[in-house]
């Protein structure tokens, strides 16, 4: 890594770590990708998340999204019986597929990832 990767990766993290007067203040990197509810610690609150919601214009794709899980719930789940063959451990060995597949992905794309790339410099 050469001084400048070095300078562009310590400001970063410095951005993201928080101010340091005040470590546990949020930094710029933080409220940037979250916004100013999280350096409130406002983030999760139902407010914050309408409001979110409606700022960003999401109001459509939240409704279809809800609307989609409520009819696969009444479809799939009540209607087709689906709840009379759901197993304790098989409800509880779905995820494990989708989390591998989740971190595989995340693992990969930070390997192909670099400090240079990330900082915008050739090379």
């Amino acid at each position: 890594m050469n001084e400048d990767e070095e300078k562009s990766c310590g400001a970063a993290a410095r951005a993201l770590r928080g101010s340091p007067r005040d470590p546990g203040r949020p930094g710029a990197g933080e409220t940037a990708l979250f916004g100013e509810g999280f350096a409130s610690g406002d983030l999760f609150s139902t407010s914050a998340v309408v409001e979110s919601v409606r700022d960003n214009g999401l109001l459509w794709a939240v409704g279809a999204m809800v609307a989609s899980h409520v009819t696969s719930f009444v479809w799939d789940f009540l209607w087709r019986g689906e709840y009379r063959q759901a197993t304790l451990d098989d409800l509880m060995q779905q995820p494990y597929g989708r989390v591998v597949v989740l971190h595989f992905t995340v693992l990969s794309g930070g390997c192909w990832s670099s400090p240079s790339t990330v900082a915008g410099a050739s090379g």
